[in-house]
């Protein structure tokens, strides 16, 4: 069997040379192969305690429970519509941005400002709009 064994592990050459190896040279290769099975170190794992256990499952459950009220939150209209505004306000930025319009980007960014201060408070996350820069032009 063991002779079989490096048959399969061993190269068509080697196969050649280890038909004619002796019993003894068998052994070598045999002890060889146990020594590089035996080097495979095992990880010590870390347990953790009870505690450590429940804060994490706690952190689990609120997570479900956090994921459990937005999704009845999307499932209001007024929310639903809310997005829908807010996801049309950040198109119309987007284009006035193209068109170099930054006193209606302004305007729409303060719109934005103004439901997304809503937004927070009821917990409903907002797609991250991009927001202009710098200096207000002044209007008039």
């Amino acid at each position: 069997s063991l002779s079989l064994s490096l048959y399969f592990y061993f190269s068509d050459e080697r196969r050649n040379q280890a038909l004619e190896w002796t019993a003894s040279e068998l052994c070598e290769v045999q002890w060889d192969l146990m020594a590089m099975a035996k080097k495979k170190t095992k990880v010590q794992r870390k347990h953790r305690t009870a505690e450590e256990r429940i804060s994490d499952l706690e952190a689990q459950i609120r997570e479900v429970k956090g994921r459990a009220t937005l999704r009845e939150l999307k499932k209001s209209v007024s929310v639903r519509r809310t997005l829908s505004i807010v996801k049309s306000i950040d198109k119309g930025m987007a284009e006035a941005l193209e068109e170099d319009n930054s006193p209606l980007r302004h305007a729409l960014a303060d719109a934005r400002r103004a439901i997304q201060g809503y937004a927070e408070r009821a917990g409903v996350p907002l797609p991250k709009g991009k927001m202009p820069r710098g200096r207000r032009p002044s209007v008039g």
